[in-house]
């Protein structure tokens, strides 16, 4: 039977429970039973998308309806503007007031810009109050030519306006009349003295009257206090619904747990003239309006809902919050507020029926901890006097859990596993019945793609989820394009910045460039030497000096053109040719010009101001001429940006400033919010499990909930009230504050968990191990378990155990042994980890199984275990290695040039003199067109040092060289012949016939650097290793060679050696890698080098050789780091030099010994001489 107007009876209906799922089910009765139209909307006020969501899900099961349509979904603010519309007329209440936040902002900002700077003081006549002025204003704005500060001060204006239309109409009203004052929470005493406008504020009284002055009349009543009260008025005075209305017959409030005045007495009045159906979550079916301070201001006179038996009545609110449950007098001061307004409605005319929907929670969910909170709540119960009279709770009772970790990553994959293990122990768990939220989803994003993303979806571990309430810009590649490029001003264009913009399938797709395309272009702008910066001018206009140009993208794009042409020909117009770019791939070139020719029409445009009409064509083109939407979500993405230009351009023609010029940082924050601005038709709900922010009114019932962050000083959240606010400290029922909301929300989160729920947060530091403290909330909500409840084998004396049992303290890291040992309470479902941990028993005292040495060995083998025998261990034995690639900075230009760079720069010099016979002018040249060295004066100081160096190195090998000859082919070794042991080949050989005394083969090595250390003057014999062991593996073949050092500081001849000791050393050294495959040896190449320094010193001092050996590998001195702090991989096998001092001396001995000797015979038996 389709219902009509006369049997759906007008009202309001106030429904009350403390289930949330239970008054979802009477909502879907009451609409089966009560049915509207066909073509009539079902009209639901929601405060959040998740509400809206979980609603129409519901409706939308077999056992709901069985479909979920014709039903409307609105938010509060919305409904209301829409319904004033409605009954007072189009013409009348315009779309959007003139009085709106978002032509707020703009009518202030004008007023701020052009009329603040000359405003003449207010006379006490034409204001009615003590004589002011907008002083406070003008010291803070200047003159106003800052118009970020003159934007950022109306936007805060514009906030707080609108907060007072809603909050405080009585004010605007009274200023409006000239009334400087404040009414207090009553709406009593409106003239007293003690209520007026503190000094120094009267300027917003003032500002309110020039808004209202400035508007037309029309305007003035579009205002959101002005339409209420017309509204109201109007719904009083009409006694049937006028036809022209067109309001919802019946509209269903559903879930939400605060609303301000002005919505309740809008309802009401609604109610007159259609049903309202109103669903009150309310978390005790008992009076508790008197349980916290300001209860008076509630004004309850009547109430439906009894007080408590046991309770006594006219406490104070102190003496009261000691006798009912302190969970809910500590945390429920907003829902106070809220359900104490409503009792108002109550005995209202409009009010004729009341249903109360309350179940008890232990009685349906049993008799677990949670269930326990949950009805002590329900039943204002407060804490026992007595320990011992708590409440047993079984040992295996987690349905409440903390757990504390060292990081937001700990947390997630801590999660992960309890998820999993929740999983096995209840088989009809869903993944949609679990809900994860923390106070900024964004903060948990990346771990929570991290740690739940990365497993394959047809693992067992494998857990669907999805990520809600991230905001476009932080979550799509596309809106995160438009934030960067509404930021071109200020932008530096790096490497990373245009290659972020190439990450976009919109951006590749315009310019026709495939994903395969990106590295190389990432490697051509790397080698061409693009740095940051469009070009000199872009430059300058970050307020840097001309004449800078080099590494910019102007200085890149032409090594690449002019190398598409020329290849590796000369230099021209002091363009150096960038020869890879060549062939088919030159096309990229001429696509990357394009991007970056769009990037600098847009800067050019961007950087200047411009009219509204001007910017609005300018930010369309822009979206022409970068984006080739790819999919759905980037047409979406493009067109919410389509409509926030054009909604933006309205709001700044109403708000008067469509003819003003305006620069880009005060257009770009208006646009940009609109992306990111929540509408119901976010993703919620889609079945997996769900994480989001906490966000008020978002009180679903899960089986699960589980809250992420709940750290001290990060929730509850709070926001500082600006110092103008006047609000701020003149408390009414019914205002929004930031910490209450959330101390409600956690009350909501409390409640609305069915079987588990679950508290995490950082409680120790991941630095050193320190206590961090929880939230005050979880602070709170753990005293509470402790004083009223205790584990069923406790003793009633002792309090900590029931704590201790659902409080878990988590590793540092993920593969701890803790989860895999015998302690059931931690555990893990990583594979990878347990693998590990299981590892057959044979290796349980971590003795690796002998490997011998593969013969024969190389020269670069032999070279790379002398140069730190335990790092060749661990790479070679168990591939593991302590080098690890620094991440090259190719968005910033080279401003000095380190050591290691220095010894490149000086061997390419050379190289290049002895090959090419290019000069050394000429390379560095090279180098500054190829943008390599820093530039102007500075890459003359950094190429100072090596060039000088690089030149005594160049002149002592010309004299070297010029009388010997080159081997055409490098020697073969092979020792022995008949089974080499050792193979190769050794080059940079020459040979000299000119002197028969003397060895027939020179081995020449040059570093274009000083052999000699800074602090002790000794020689680096660590420079010498290549040369030694080549010169040993030659004697050892019974070739004599003379091998040849050339420094910046000396030039070594190094005499050969018999072919006796080269046998004898060589054998010390395949013994000793034979050894040291299987395990670190005890030695350190730096350590061994100083030991011998001494022992070939002036003190020859075994002792002393040792404490030097000790003071360099655990660096006591301020000169020098540690080998621990250089090697890292020795805290594995010698974390402390006792530990290496046992076989150190054999080893410096057999490895170093003669090496050490024979440099040091060469420098003239004293090795610390002074560099030459």
């Amino acid at each position: 039977m389709v219902a009509s107007s006369e049997t759906l009876t007008r009202g309001l209906v106030i429904l009350h429970g403390n289930r949330l799922e239970s008054l979802r089910d009477l909502a879907i009765e009451w609409v089966r039973a009560h049915p509207l139209s066909p073509l009539e909307d079902e009209v639901f006020i929601v405060q959040s998308n998740g509400m809206a969501q979980w609603l129409k899900l519901a409706f939308a099961e077999q056992k709901g309806l069985g479909i979920s349509a014709s039903m409307r979904f609105t938010m509060p603010s919305r409904f209301l503007w829409q319904a004033n519309r409605m009954v007072l007329g189009a013409d009348s209440v315009p779309e959007t007031s003139a009085f709106d936040k978002s032509r707020l902002v703009w009518r202030i900002y004008r007023w701020l810009v052009h009329e603040l700077p000359a405003f003449a003081e207010f006379s006490a006549a034409e204001t009615e109050a003590p004589a002011h002025s907008f002083a406070a204003l003008r010291a803070y704005l200047g003159d106003a030519s800052d118009v970020a500060k003159c934007f950022g001060l109306a936007q805060r204006l514009a906030d707080l306006f609108d907060q007072y239309q809603v909050y405080r109409a009585d004010w605007l009203n009274d200023w409006q009349q000239g009334r400087d004052v404040l009414r207090n929470a009553t709406g009593e005493g409106a003239f007293l003295a003690d209520v007026s406008v503190p000094d120094g504020q009267y300027w917003q009284p003032a500002l309110w009257r020039i808004l209202l002055n400035e508007t037309s009349e029309l305007g003035q009543q579009s205002g959101r206090s002005k339409v209420h009260q017309r509204f109201l008025s109007a719904l009083s005075l009409a006694k049937e619904c006028e036809s022209e209305w067109n309001l919802p017959r019946r509209i269903q409030v559903f879930g939400i747990s605060s609303m301000s005045t002005q919505m309740l007495e809008a309802i009401a009045a609604i109610a007159r003239h259609a049903q309202v159906m109103l669903y009150v979550l309310n978390p005790s079916p008992h009076y508790w309006m008197d349980i916290m301070d300001g209860r008076e201001l509630l004004g309850i006179h009547r109430h439906r809902h009894a007080h408590k038996a046991s309770l006594p009545q006219g406490l104070s609110s102190e003496k009261m919050a000691m006798r009912v449950n302190p969970l809910l007098a500590a945390w429920g001061k907003q829902g106070r507020d809220y359900i104490g307004l409503l009792y108002h409605y109550d005995a209202n005319e409009t009010s004729h029926r009341k249903i109360d929907f309350f179940e008890a929670p232990r009685e349906v969910e049993g008799d677990t901890l949670l269930a326990c909170v949950q009805d002590d709540i329900f039943e204002l119960r407060p804490a026992p006097a007595s320990p011992a009279d708590r409440v047993p709770v079984a040992a295996e009772d987690l349905s409440v859990q903390f757990h504390l970790c060292h990081s937001r990553q700990r947390e997630v994959e801590v999660l992960h596993d309890r998820l999993l293990d929740l999983m096995e122990r209840v088989p009809d768990l869903q993944a949609r019945d679990i809900i994860v939220m923390a106070p900024d989803i964004e903060q948990y994003a990346a771990h929570v793609d991290a740690v739940f993303g990365n497993i394959e979806t047809d693992r067992a571990r494998y857990i669907p989820f999805t990520l809600s309430d991230r905001r476009q810009r932080a979550s799509h590649p596309l809106a995160a394009a438009l934030d960067a490029l509404l930021r071109l001003p200020d932008m530096r264009f790096s490497v990373s910045d245009v290659l972020a913009l190439l990450d976009v399938p919109a951006v590749r797709k315009r310019f026709d460039l495939a994903e395969t395309d990106l590295s190389t272009l990432r490697r051509w702008m790397e080698q061409a030497g693009v740095r940051w910066g469009l070009h000199e001018a872009q430059r300058s206009s970050l307020d840097l000096p001309v004449g800078f140009a080099a590494n910019t993208w102007q200085f890149g794009l032409r090594r690449m053109f002019l190398g598409y042409a020329v290849g590796e020909g000369q230099a021209w117009q002091d363009v150096q040719p960038f020869a890879p770019v060549s062939g088919l791939e030159g096309a990229l070139a001429g696509k990357l010009q394009a991007l970056m020719l769009a990037l600098e029409r847009l800067w050019e445009q961007f950087r200047c101001v411009h009219t509204v009409a001007a910017w609005a064509d300018n930010l369309r083109a822009m979206c022409d001429l970068l984006f080739d939407a790819e999919d759905e979500s980037d047409r979406f993405i493009l067109l919410r940006f389509q409509e926030a230009i054009h909604d933006w351009q309205m709001a700044c023609s109403e708000g008067g400033i469509e003819n003003e010029t305006l620069p880009l940082l005060v257009v770009r924050e208006s646009l940009l919010s609109a992306l990111d601005s929540e509408g119901l038709s976010q993703r919620f709900l889609a079945g997996c499990v769900n994480f989001c922010t906490l966000m008020p009114m978002r009180s679903i019932p899960f089986r699960v909930v589980c809250l992420l962050g709940m750290n001290d000083g990060e929730y509850p959240r709070s926001r500082k009230p600006m110092d103008f606010d006047l609000m701020a400290g003149r408390y009414r029922p019914g205002d929004r504050s930031r910490r209450d909301d959330d101390r409600y929300l956690f009350l909501e989160a409390l409640l609305s968990a069915r079987q588990v729920f679950y508290v995490s947060h950082v409680g120790r530091s991941i630095r050193d191990d320190s206590t961090r403290p929880p939230s005050v909330l979880v602070a709170q909500l753990r005293d509470y378990l402790e004083a009223a409840y205790c584990l069923e084998s406790d003793d009633q004396e002792v309090s900590s155990a029931l704590l201790d049992s659902i409080t878990f303290e988590h590793p540092l890291q993920p593969f701890s042994a803790r989860y895999f040992g015998v302690d059931p309470r931690f555990f893990s479902y990583a594979e990878e980890w347990r693998n590990a941990h299981n590892a057959p028993a044979g290796n349980a005292a971590n003795v690796l199984p002998e490997l011998r040495l593969e013969f024969p060995l190389s020269l670069a083998q032999i070279e790379n275990f002398l140069r730190e025998p335990v790092e060749w261990f661990y790479a070679t034995r168990l591939e593991v290695s302590q080098k690890q690639e620094e991440e090259a900075d190719f968005d910033n230009e080279t401003f000095s040039i380190d050591a290691l760079q220095s010894y490149e720069f000086g061997k390419e010099l050379i190289e290049a003199a002895r090959l090419d016979a290019v000069s050394f002018d000429e390379t560095v040249a090279r180098w500054r067109r190829e943008g390599r060295i820093p530039v102007a004066q500075w890459g003359a100081l950094a190429t100072h040092d090596l060039y000088n160096n690089a030149k005594k190195v160049w002149d002592s090998l010309e004299s070297i060289i010029g009388n010997l000859h080159a081997l055409q082919e490098p020697l073969e070794i092979r020792v022995p012949t008949d089974f080499p042991r050792v193979e190769d080949w050794a080059s940079s050989l020459y040979c000299d016939n000119s002197t028969p005394e003397r060895p027939p083969y020179r081995m020449l090595e040059w570093r274009p650097s000083k052999s000699r250390g800074k602090i002790n003057k000794g020689a680096k014999y660590h420079y010498f290793i290549r040369l030694w062991v080549a010169q040993v593996c030659l004697a050892a073949q019974g070739i004599e060679v003379e091998s040849v050092l050339i420094a910046a500081d000396k030039v070594y001849r190094l005499p050969p050696i018999s072919k006796e000791r080269a046998l004898q050393q060589l054998a010390l050294w395949i013994q000793a890698m034979e050894i040291g495959i299987n395990q670190p040896l005890a030695i350190n190449r730096d350590a061994a080098l100083g030991y011998w320094r001494v022992r070939l010193g002036k003190i020859k001092n075994v002792d002393a050789a040792l404490a030097e050996a000790a003071k360099i590998f655990e660096a006591q001195d301020k000169y020098s780091n540690s080998q621990l702090e250089r090697h890292p991989l020795f805290w594995r096998c010698y974390p402390e030099w006792s530990r290496m001092s046992e076989g150190f001396e054999r080893w410096a001995t057999e490895l170093y010994g003669d090496l050490v000797q024979w440099v040091h015979s060469e420098a003239g038996g004293d090795a610390h001489d002074d560099a030459e």
